[in-house]
């Protein structure tokens, strides 16, 4: 049986999905905070393992968003470090075959990408902080774990707090787009379906081992600009753009170095980035 912790989030709901249909619905359990499932409280998740036969946990569940971390800390430390610290206490506890844990491309820094597993950890943020914590936890852990860093994802149900989901929003509602710095800060955007994929991967993967890391990340290199450009050139109106200083803790070019995950997993993210921008804006466009 197969736990995924923030199953209801916007990864989360896409890999249990995609698990239920691989494995069978009975196989897959969720954890979720919008249940009042809270990883913070460790009786309640003990309590989950004595009662299901848990051999592979993929733990999604976390606070996320490097400025939303500054206005919130406490949440952010509690929830990241304590709640991962409790997974692998159970895991340990309940000798479980495989551990998954979600960190962060922020773990970087603002290192010359393309970032590699094997470059130093550089937060520069307290979310950052949070997912170096988590990383050293597991390393730490006398069981198996594999840390996987996700890069700027995007897709269906994404977060409000994300780019593209943002603009959308703030488009839908007479709102002006926030539009951090000149313009000219790059991600490599990582396509949900494709992270997802690489997930599933992992669960078959022969580690050998105690504790692996792999990145998972888009192909796509593209600028803030850019991508402002696809959205000028589909949406058929004027919309406002409100320029604004680049924040503190956002890194100015983060992007991966796959080599590793597409050796080892066959990992290869093809979704075409453009294209998939576009049919997210033309399915949530307000008419």
């Amino acid at each position: 049986m197969i736990l995924v912790t923030g199953h209801k989030g916007f990864i989360g709901q896409r890999l249990f999905k995609d698990l239920q249909d691989k494995f069978g619905e009975e196989n897959i359990i969720g954890y979720d905070l919008v249940d009042g499932d809270d990883l913070r409280d460790y009786f309640r998740l003990d309590k989950l393992f004595r009662e299901n036969p848990i051999n592979t946990i993929i733990h999604l569940a976390a606070r996320a968003g490097v400025r939303t971390s500054e206005k919130f800390p406490d949440e952010y430390i509690t929830t990241n470090i304590i709640g991962t610290n409790n997974i692998l206490r159970c895991a340990k506890e309940y000798e479980i075959d495989k551990v998954i844990i979600f960190s962060s491309s922020s773990v970087y820094g603002s290192q010359t990408p393309p970032n590699a597993e094997t470059e130093e950890l550089s937060p520069e943020s307290l979310y950052a902080v949070t997912k170096v914590s988590t990383e050293y936890l597991a390393k730490a852990s006398p069981i198996k774990t594999i840390i996987v860093r996700p890069f700027t994802c995007y897709g269906e149900n994404g977060r409000n707090d994300q780019v593209i989901d943002k603009w959308l929003w703030q488009i839908n509602s007479g709102r002006p787009i926030t539009f951090f710095g000149e313009g000219n800060t790059k991600r490599g955007y990582t396509y949900v379906g494709d992270l997802v994929d690489g997930v599933i991967k992992l669960i078959d993967y022969n580690q050998k081992d105690n504790h692996e890391v792999f990145n998972l990340g888009g192909q796509t290199i593209t600028t803030l600009s850019e991508l402002l450009d696809i959205f000028k050139k589909t949406i058929p109106f004027e919309f406002k753009v409100n320029k604004i200083d680049l924040p503190n803790g956002d890194v100015k070019e983060n992007w991966a170095d796959i080599s590793k995950a597409k050796e080892k997993l066959g990992f290869n993210p093809d979704t075409n980035f453009k294209e998939k921008v576009k049919e997210l804006i033309v399915n949530n466009l307000k008419k």
